[in-house]
């Protein structure tokens, strides 16, 4: 085709050796075609919508950076359509220079005319869905999601509690793809640890990662797009939170104003913890020795199932930890000693975080040894990385000053 889209051309479904794999041809408007793909056990056919709802969720971000109209040969909820386009103008402003705002088109549209923001599920003959009243939730084994599925399975929520009912794990996304082995490991692990809630464990595995590079902003895209392929069963998916309210200001691809936006009539998406820091969620994960003991952060280590106990995002948890004198996690391999705390090195990110966690501990009467250790570090990691000692320089700093805030 030589027309100016982004084509989305779903295919049939394929079963092979007892796994059933749904895909769709992107073709770009260069002629250029990629394979996007889902893979899960052929048991959980009958959870899987013929919708290509799905299909937009996991391309919107491929549609913006095109900056052509995109047009999906399937049938696509128009609640889902209309968020999309809030959702664009979102992207769109924080990223003007990689993100434009476009047409979606689908050969089909269906879903109630008149809804909200697609929170809300109605049959008839409008072509609405039939309230589920089922919720499923993305999981990994690491703080946030384990926070946010111990707190809907005890029902800790007040009114905003959902029915959880499973467990989304995804192969290619925190675990590459060619590491079958890790990602065999992770789930026996995570089956373990749900054991005692009875919440099912569903696996899924999909390239998405390896077409949309730009993880940072996509990823929400790929975990939407998994949860959104079982709509059939479930009306509701949960999304932990990654940063809290305070941090809004932070440009992450999974957030609470955009992740809302990704809703049809068929599922509603929830993002869920924003109001609780990682401290917090520390805390109230002791509760749950069975994933506090287990968990499961680190993206660095050799052994994709392990913490390697040094990145910054382990020498971070590492350091709440000890903020908040709570026991080692037994999936740590180690804690750390004030010579390695001065050793660690930061990115600007996570020098940030490190900083903002060092003003609370400079605030405790009794200061341990750690905490001058860790200013010892924040000050090499800032000379390091040429910044000033100003906190007018911090990394949030320069995030707020850059959106106006």
């Amino acid at each position: 085709m030589t027309d100016k889209y982004l084509h989305i051309f779903p295919q049939e479904a394929t079963v092979r050796s007892g796994q059933i794999t749904y895909s769709a041809i992107v073709e770009k408007p260069d002629g250029a075609r990629e394979a996007l793909w889902y893979r899960l056990p052929e048991s959980y056919r009958n959870s899987i919508d013929d919708s290509a709802d799905y299909l937009a969720v996991a391309n919107i971000f491929k549609a913006m950076e095109t900056g052509v109209k995109c047009h999906i040969h399937g049938r696509v909820s128009s609640t889902l359509l209309r968020n999309l386009s809030e959702f664009q103008s979102l992207w769109a402003t924080w990223f003007p220079e990689r993100y434009k705002c476009v047409d979606i088109i689908a050969d089909v549209e269906d879903g109630p005319k008149n809804c909200g923001n697609g929170s809300s599920h109605s049959g008839g003959e409008d072509g609405g869905a039939a309230v589920l009243n089922e919720a499923i939730a993305a999981y990994t084994g690491g703080i946030d999601s384990s926070y946010t599925v111990m707190r809907h399975h005890r029902k800790l929520c007040g009114r905003m509690t959902q029915p959880l009912r499973a467990c989304l794990f995804v192969h290619g996304f925190d675990i590459p793809l060619p590491e079958e082995e890790a990602f065999r490991r992770v789930e026996v692990r995570l089956r373990k640890t749900l054991s005692g809630t009875k919440l099912e464990l569903i696996p899924m595995a999909s390239n998405h990662k390896e077409l949309n590079p730009q993880w940072d902003h996509t990823h929400i895209a790929g975990v939407a797009s998994c949860l959104m392929l079982l709509c059939k069963r479930f009306d509701r998916a949960l999304i932990g939170s990654t940063y809290t309210y305070h941090e809004a200001s932070m440009k992450w691809g999974s957030n609470p104003i955009s992740d809302r936006l990704l809703s049809s009539h068929r599922m509603s998406f929830f993002h869920d913890g924003a109001e609780t820091g990682r401290g917090g969620k520390m805390v109230a994960l002791c509760d749950w020795p069975e994933a506090y003991d287990d968990l499961r952060i680190c993206w660095s280590a050799p052994n994709k199932d392990e913490n390697c106990g040094t990145c910054g995002k382990c020498a971070l948890s590492l350091l709440g930890f000890r903020y908040k004198k709570l026991p080692l996690p037994k999936s740590f391999p180690a804690g750390l000693s004030e010579a390695a705390i001065e050793s660690l090195l930061f990115d600007e990110s996570h020098l940030s975080a490190a900083e903002t966690l060092l003003k609370f501990a400079l605030r405790e009467p009794d200061q341990a040894p750690w905490v001058a250790a860790l200013k010892r570090c924040v000050e090499t990691n800032r000379e390091r990385l040429g910044l000033a000692k100003s906190g007018n320089d911090s990394f949030y700093s320069r995030v707020k000053r850059r959106l106006g805030l």
